[in-house]
């Protein structure tokens, strides 16, 4: 019996994972999007991580953390992942911008999701609802962009 439970818990997330990363390429074609689960010591989590560059090497330097939308989400499933359980929260978010002050190398807009808890069916739609949310911040800020002229214009489709 727990040999099946455990076999139907990985088909719920594996399915969460497809559906979640389907819908971020939905909005964002040539973006970079992780997904994954891990177990560490007594705790599981989901963890994505994404942004607008999706070859790392068309980063500033090679580095992903130079990608002006590199954000990071992370998901602690419940025993039962078809209850309200599962919690949803932003670890990393934003927009990286021209400066707006004076003495700044750069600003951020905010793409931040409320903490939230659900079913992982509730909480795809609700990084669906994100990540289209995102996309627009995207399209609105699209000349402020922090080192726009470095970002190759495969990587601004973005699609709403």
């Amino acid at each position: 019996m727990k040999r099946t439970e455990d076999e139907n818990r990985v088909k719920v997330i594996n399915n969460f994972i497809t559906n979640t990363e389907n819908n971020f390429k939905k909005y964002f074609p040539n973006g970079w999007f992780q997904i994954y689960s891990s177990k560490t010591i007594g705790e599981e989590s989901i963890t994505i991580r994404y942004g607008l560059i999706g070859n790392q090497e068309d980063n500033i330097n090679g580095y992903r953390d130079n990608d002006p939308l590199f954000n990071l989400l992370s998901i602690y499933p419940a025993s039962d992942l078809l209850n309200d359980d599962n919690e949803l929260c932003s670890l990393r978010s934003g927009l990286y911008i021209n400066p707006i002050e004076k003495y700044y190398a750069m600003s951020r807009v905010k793409t931040a999701i409320r903490k939230s808890k659900g079913s992982l069916s509730k909480l795809e739609k609700t990084l669906d609802n994100y990540f289209k949310k995102v996309a627009k911040i995207v399209i609105d800020n699209k000349k402020d962009i922090y080192k726009l002229d470095r970002i190759k214009e495969e990587y601004l489709i973005i699609n709403i």
